[in-house]
């Protein structure tokens, strides 16, 4: 299938029919107070059986297909910044936002888009969902014009508009995760299930389909982490897991009695109840054999799934990029880093250092506490190489360089770091702007990813984002 065909199943989402066209009248309208539905998707038949659990990156990737998309350069192509520029320079990917936010000024947002091109074009811009066509027709205008690639921004396992539809996620207790009054944006849903990828990238192609997007960017690509407590990482046990379980040779009644000796250690406050042992640089190494295959058995599930979705934009000529953990973390949550980034033309680990919310280090670190007791942040970090969260964030950059330097396949590494402000929750200021950045460069990071959201960093931030970048 090439990109702009429609798929024969429906017709284009609402919110991007008039992704290519350009009215006259440059100011830009809120899109309508309408939601895509899934529901249509419910016919869809689960496939008997499940599939087989394995390192599934395909050896011959098929090459990209071109067709109405031959004006595309040499310079959309992802490649590792020190072929592009000195060693001392740092790239940039640009996130422009996620889900689309109330009483949104688009046309602030574009000026301040044009504002970073014009000084540091970047290699890639992200886009969100659901804005007004005319966004989307003016960021590509000047993407095109700068060389730079767009990418949408996907969230596959979570954050979906309707998750009724959705095989459901089980912890170690048959609890269901959705069920259990977590937060509206961290609803996930398993990724085992075969339903649940169909029924995404049915979606997905639907919303690529009405733009000229150079690729897709997989957010929400994991399990649970810490920040849900014990129920978040023991899991899944859904119907679908248990299967992936047996066939490769874990027993789930085992895994099960692992989760309860995990919960039972921290009851008894023991000094290292996770039982860390080692950490190779993408896996860590548990003294408990049945909790180091459960974690092992999500990492494997996660890994198969994800590359049957990069298979598929593959074939549509989509480059791929991933959100991911950063690697001492990424592997609680089912991504072992070193292999999801040999699907990937780039990835961002979110190296967040000032948020306090899901997905910031140290928000996620402290949950690593609260669930399982101070000791156990205390030697994981220890173990990474790092006693404070800086120390911490610069360990793991060293750690993905090395493993991008050494990877078989070309993939480049852009850290993840706030640039929008949100109070209480990432309080983001030139400051500390400059301090990640200072971070990510001592450290030898070779690219950089401003997030979450452009729609809500200040301007002084920006400023402050073009300024570090002019001292590279």
């Amino acid at each position: 299938m090439q990109k702009g065909q429609v798929d024969e199943k429906g017709k284009l989402p609402h919110y991007m029919v008039a992704v290519m066209k350009k009215p006259e009248d440059r100011h830009i309208a809120a899109p309508a107070e309408q939601k895509p539905s899934f529901l249509w998707y419910n016919g869809l038949q689960k496939e008997a059986g499940g599939v087989r659990i394995q390192r599934a990156i395909p050896d011959n990737p098929e090459p990209l297909q071109t067709g109405s998309r031959q004006r595309r350069t040499a310079a959309f192509r992802l490649q590792t910044v020190s072929q592009k520029k000195g060693e001392n320079t740092m790239d940039a990917i640009y996130q422009l936002w996620g889900l689309t936010e109330k009483n949104t000024d688009w046309e602030h947002l574009l000026l301040q888009l044009n504002r970073l091109q014009d000084r540091h074009p970047a290699r890639a811009v992200v886009c969100g969902l659901s804005a007004p066509g005319e966004v989307y027709t003016r960021i590509l205008d000047r993407a095109r014009k700068d060389g730079t690639a767009v990418y949408l921004w996907l969230p596959a396992f979570s954050e979906l508009d309707d998750l009724s539809s959705f095989d459901p996620l089980i912890d170690w207790q048959g609890k269901d995760f959705l069920a259990e009054g977590n937060v509206r944006e961290f609803h996930f849903r398993c990724p085992s299930s075969i339903h649940n990828r169909e029924v995404f990238l049915e979606d997905s192609l639907l919303r690529l389909q009405a733009g000229e997007f150079d690729g897709v960017f997989l957010d929400r690509i994991r399990f649970p982490s810490f920040q849900f407590g014990l129920s978040g990482v023991l899991g899944c046990f859904c119907p679908h897991c248990l299967k992936q379980y047996e066939k490769i040779g874990a027993d789930p009644e085992r895994l099960r009695k692992a989760c309860a000796r995990l919960q039972e250690r921290i009851g008894k406050n023991e000094e290292n109840p996770l039982g860390l042992q080692a950490f190779d640089g993408h896996r860590w190494q548990l003294e408990d054999p049945d909790l180091q295959a459960l974690f092992d058995a999500r990492c494997a599930i996660l890994e198969e799934s994800l590359a049957f979705l990069c298979s598929e934009y593959r074939k549509r000529g989509y480059k791929i990029g991933l959100d991911l953990f950063s690697p001492a973390l990424s592997w609680f949550a089912g991504q072992d880093f070193l292999h999801l980034m040999a699907l990937a033309d780039f990835v961002k680990p979110m190296m967040y250092l000032h948020t306090d919310a899901p997905a910031g280090l140290p928000y996620e670190l402290d949950a690593v506490e609260q669930s399982t007791g101070r000791e156990s942040r205390k030697r994981l970090m220890h173990l990474c190489g790092g006693e404070t969260v800086d120390e911490f964030a610069a360990a793991e950059i060293r750690r993905m360089m090395a493993m991008a330097r050494g990877a078989s396949s070309e993939v480049s590494v852009f850290c993840g770091m706030e640039y929008n402000r949100v109070r209480n929750l990432a309080p983001v200021g030139p400051e500390k702007i400059a301090r990640s950045l200072q971070v990510f460069r001592a450290a030898g990071a070779a690219g950089v990813m401003p997030a979450w959201s452009l729609i809500s960093a200040p301007e002084e931030n920006v400023e402050a984002l073009l300024e570090e970048m002019d001292r590279c």
